[in-house]
Formats: structure tokens, sequence, C-alpha cells
């Protein structure tokens, strides 16, 4: 039958449809249920494929509508870093931070990524702003560590002042262990020394918090306290932290403490250096008290404070004892001198330097007289009578005409006598007589002799004697002079000054009792001797110039180009080298000389030798340069000298 079938077919049609409906729902279901696993799988191929922009809007969408699926969230961050977009990982990294499904280990790793991306790529300050947040929160063990190295790793490759917020935040999220903080402050260290000192300080405090006995951090502090503050201030920095760096004292630090002290000395001249020596080795101190002590002496100053860093040693002492002496501080330095003295009596002639401060405490310094062109002063050897020249203008004329003056140094207020326009003048060794020659109109030399213990008349050798040079020889007055066409030495005696003896005789220097006189040739010294063999007397090197015989006629002083001295001793034939360091002043009675002994610099202080060159006596006289011109008496109790236009009587 026909309708059975058909309705059977219906049936079938029926039940197929439904099941093809049935069908059809669940594969829109699964469809739907599956749709975000295949926009995963999509997404990662087209990372695969390099295509990160592609992929990147279909895993912000399913980060966005699947917060709990971290393995998008994570290829979205490698999506966003191969793009260079940074700032965008570290958003997406923070977001995984408040997911619970994603492990620790994992964030951890995901962190550092994008740290290091930051970072690389310039941005710093991000990289740091993300370990902040990342840190802010809790968080597991490896994500501890990793904000600590990431920090660590911002900190190396950062100025400051970021370096040190991050080394901050690296502390912060590790273990206190001496590695860690090693870590930190070389980090720190490093920074701060090359970074300006407003930049550096603040890691640098850092840097001692965690190794406060650092000697470069301590320096480096102490020098920008000392920039910032003055030297007292990184001193007294330096002595809290001297306890425990003795043993540890850089050259650095040596070096800059010593400027410390220098400043500090300039800028406080009262202040005790002393409290500041602590740890400091006697050569150290030594140094630096001669390194101050010489500003002193350069800027006019004692420089007590640098003494007192090390007053027994020899050098400090002499140093400090000259500034002394310069600033006229006579007898504070005469103390210095004498504590030297016991310390070391070998250091210097001692003696030399007790005559020179003696010369401005226990000499009597007379301006005798001042105002006019003044010369050749000659005190008598005696001490009683004055002699020198003066010289005067005639305006009509254009000439200098010089005058003779003699003054009684015994008698206040006596008048001077003139004794005429004289050109060369000498006292006789006792004193007695002077000498003296004038020029008559035609330019013919006349010779007198005025005794000034006397009222004997004023001698005059006659006319017919043109006088050219004369010399004492004892009392005996030698005098070379033209007469009749040809040259004469002439032999006068005191009183009467009767000619003893003439002889011809040919133009020479000073003539002696036994008719003998110098001369110098290259290195040789030419001892003439009149109708006999001259001596010769070859030296090591070319000689300068020779004295005046003795006022005994025994003993000359010759000096060679380099200032070495010998003494020729006429009567023993010889010549013997003066071992007495100076110069020659004058002489003194019969074979004394007077002599010019070097102290410091130009300072000299007169000594007296004897006929061998060894010094007998200190005399209380000291000069700042040489005076060629020096007067003294026999004796030594009286000096005349020439200083500015100035005629001064030195008495002891």
């Amino acid at each position: 039958m026909p309708q059975p079938q058909l309705k059977n077919l219906l049936n079938k049609k029926y039940k197929q449809a439904i099941f093809g409906g049935l069908v059809v729902v669940l594969v829109i279901v699964l469809l739907v249920v599956s749709f975000p696993w295949l926009q995963l799988k999509f997404a990662e191929q087209l990372i695969e494929a390099g295509k990160y922009p592609q992929a990147e809007p279909i895993l912000v969408s399913l980060t966005a509508n699947k917060p709990h699926w971290t393995d998008a969230a994570y290829k979205l961050v490698i999506c966003q870093l191969y793009q260079g977009k940074g700032r965008e990982a570290a958003q997406t990294v923070l977001s995984l931070k408040n997911n619970e499904e994603i492990g620790d280990l994992e964030l951890a790793i995901i962190f550092m990524d994008v740290a290091k991306h930051l970072l690389s790529s310039g941005n710093a300050e991000a990289a740091l702003e993300l370990a902040k947040r990342v840190g802010g929160q809790d968080q597991g063990k490896m994500l501890k560590v990793a904000v600590s190295e990431a920090s660590f790793l911002i900190a190396k490759y950062s100025e400051l002042p970021l370096a040190l917020e991050a080394v901050d935040l690296a502390l912060a999220h590790c273990e206190d262990s001496w590695q860690m903080n090693r870590k930190a402050f070389n980090l720190l260290l490093s920074k701060a020394l090359e970074a300006p000192p407003d930049i550096g300080e603040p890691a640098l405090d850092r840097a001692l918090e965690l190794y406060p006995n650092n000697i470069i951090a301590v320096t480096r502090k102490a020098r920008i306290l000392g920039d910032k503050k003055g030297p007292q201030a990184a001193l007294e920095f330096l002595l809290e932290k001297e306890a425990d760096l003795e043993d540890n004292l850089t050259p650095e630090y040596i070096a800059i403490k010593r400027t410390f002290l220098l400043r500090l000395a300039v800028e406080d001249p009262t202040a005790d250096l002393t409290q500041y020596a602590k740890g400091m080795s006697p050569e150290m101190l030594a140094e630096i008290a001669l390194q101050g002590l010489n500003y002193s002496w350069l800027h006019t100053m004692s420089g007590r404070q640098y003494y007192h860093l090390a007053p027994d040693d020899p050098q400090v002492a002499y140093r400090y004892g000259r500034n002394l002496f310069q600033l006229h501080l006579w007898d504070s330095s005469r103390d210095i001198f004498k504590h030297l003295e016991k310390i070391d009596p070998k250091y210097m002639d001692f003696k030399a330097v007790y005559a020179a401060l003696d010369s401005h405490t226990r000499t009597n310094r007379q301006e005798f007289a001042s105002g006019d062109a003044y010369d050749a002063i000659q005190i008598s050897p005696d001490g009683r009578w004055l002699a020198w020249i003066q010289w005067r203008e005639i305006p009509q004329e254009e000439i200098l005409v010089s005058r003779l003056t003699l003054t009684d140094l015994t008698t206040p207020d006596s008048l001077p006598i003139s004794l005429g326009n004289a050109i060369l003048f000498l006292w006789s060794p006792n004193g007695k007589h002077l000498a003296y020659q004038t020029l008559t109109p035609t330019g013919s030399g006349n010779l007198h002799i005025m005794s000034v213990d006397t009222e004997q008349p004023r001698f005059t050798l006659p006319p017919e004697y043109d006088v050219f040079d004369f010399n004492w020889a004892g009392n005996n007055l030698m005098v070379q002079a033209q007469t009749e066409g040809q040259t004469v030495l002439l032999t006068l005696n005191a009183p009467a000054w009767t000619i003893l003896d003439e002889r011809v005789w040919e133009l020479d220097s000073n003539v002696n009792h036994d008719y003998s006189w110098l001369s110098i040739k290259g290195n040789s010294l030419l001892v003439h001797r009149d109708k006999r063999k001259t001596r010769t007397f070859d030296l090591d090197n070319s000689l300068m110039s020779f004295t005046t015989w003795s006022p005994n006629g025994n003993l000359a002083i010759v000096t060679d180009v380099n200032g070495n001295n010998w003494i020729y001793n006429h009567s023993r034939g010889r010549i013997t080298p003066v071992e007495t360091p100076g110069s020659f002043a004058a002489w003194g009675k019969d074979e004394d000389i007077f002599w010019f002994l070097p102290l410091w610099d130009n300072l000299h202080v007169l000594v007296q030798l004897n006929s061998q060159g060894r010094i007998k006596k200190y005399l209380p006289y000291s000069f700042d340069a040489i005076y060629y011109d020096i007067s003294i008496t026999a004796d030594g109790n009286t000096l005349a000298v020439m200083e500015d236009n100035k005629i001064l009587i030195l008495k002891r």
C-alpha cells in the first residue's frame, strides 16, 4: 500500500533533518567553543612567520577576553618585544603579575626579557619603573631574584641618579649578604667617582653606608667635603674614620690630607694641626711641615702651626727658625735654634747662627751720616777716627770733586776735618797716621801724611815725586812714584817720614817689607821679589784676584774663578787652601783675617780667622750681601759700612 510507504519516507526524512540540525548546532557550538584556541594557533603561526604586527591584535583580543590564558599573554609579550614595543610589553607583564595562573619562574623569565629589552632600547627609566611595579606586590622567590638582578643591570648601564635608585631597589629585593652589598658598593663607587661631585655625592654616601671604611670612598668624600665646607670639615670627617684606616692609607689619601692641612693652616693660622695628625708617620708629618713652612717663608709668615706637626725633626726646626729670623723675631728664633742644637748638635754651625742673631740684638747700629754721595769709608784700626770721601758737584764746571773728611769718633759733636780733594787714602796699621793722595791742577799726585794723635804738622812728599800708588808695610809706607822720567819705590819711615830707601822700580801691586809683590797669570800665582827669583805656585783653576798684603806684610788671600780661596804665606813660601767657606772681608791685626762666612741664602756672618784660615772668633755682624768696602777695627769691635747713601757704624 502506497500510503504507509510515503509515511515511512516522510518520517525518515524528518529524522534526518532533525539529526542534521543537531549536527549543525553541535558544529556551531564546537566552533564557538574552539575559536579562541584557533585564534591562538593562528597567532602562533603568524609569529613563527615573523608577522608580528598581524599577530598582535589577535593576541590582544585573546588576553582581553581570556585573561586567564597566560600562554596568549606570554606570546603577546614576545610579539610586542619583537616590534620594539617595550612599554606595551611592560604593561602586559603587569597584567600577568595579577594572574594567579602564571607560575613564579615563568613570570620572572618574562619580566627579565622585557626589562632587558627596555634597557637595551634606551628606556632605562621605564625598565626601572617596571621593576618597581612588579616588585611592589607579593612575589615569589624567583621573581624577587629577577627584580634584583634587573635592577643591578639597570644600575650598571645607567647614569646617576637613576643608577642609585636602581641599586636601592636591587638591595630591597635580595637577601642581605656581603656578595650583594659588595656588588652594590662597587657599582655605586664607580658611578660616584665618574660623576661630578654634586651628582655623585648621594651615591658615595650610600656606598659608605655599605662599607664605611673603604679608603677610596672616604678619600673621595673628604675631597667633596673640603670643596663644599672647607678643609676643617674634611679633616674632621677623616678624623672620625682614621681609627679603622691606619693600616690602609693610600698615597691619594695622604696627598688629600696633606692638602687639607695646608689649606687649613692658610685659612686659619691659629688652627691646631696636630689633632689631625693621627695615623700619619713622622716622615709624612715632617714632609707636610716642611711644605707648609716653605709656603710660609714665601708669604712672610712664621708657619708656627706647621712646626708643631714635627718639632723634633731637624729640617723642620731649621726651617721654622729661619722663618722667625726673617720676621725679626730674634728671641723666638734663638729658642728654636737652641732646640735644634739639642736635637742634632752637628746639624749646622750654631755659633754662626747665634752671631747673626746677636747682630740684631746685641750690636749697636748707628746712622753716622746720610744724604750725600759718600765713598771709600775707612775706620782707623784703633777705632778712634773715621775717614771718608764725599763727592760734590761743581755745576759751573760740570765736574765732581772729592773731599776727604776726617771725624773723631771718640769725641761727641766733634767737627769734621776736611783734608781736601783726595783720591786715595790709607790708615797705618796702628791707626796713628793717615796717608792720602791729592792731585795738582796739572794732574800730578801729591802724597800727604797726617799724624792724628799728635800736633805734628802734616807731612807732604816733595813735589818732584809724582805719586801714583802707595801702601803700608808695617809702620813703613811704600810709595810708588815717578821722578826724573823713571819709576821709583820709596820707603818712608815714621815719624819723621824720611826716605829710608829709594830704588828704581816697575809699576806693580802692593809691596811688602821684603820688597815683594804678587801677580797672577792663568792658574799661577807669581811672587815677585826684587832682585831675586820669582816664585811660582800653580793651582788647578784660573786665578781671579788677590788681596793686599796683611798688615805685617806676610799673608795674602788668593781667589780662583770658582770662588776657592788660598792663603799665601810669604815667610814660609807656601800656599794652602782655606777650608772655611766664604770670602775675604778685611785684614785685622797683623795676620788676623776678617771673613764673610755664608749662613744661608745671601746671609753672611763676619768671623775672624787665624793665619791658617781657621775660625777663631764669631763676630756679631751679619749682612744680607757681601760688602766689598767694609772697614773694621783691628780688634773687630767697630765696623763701618756704606748702605743706601748712608754711613753706618756698628759696635759690639
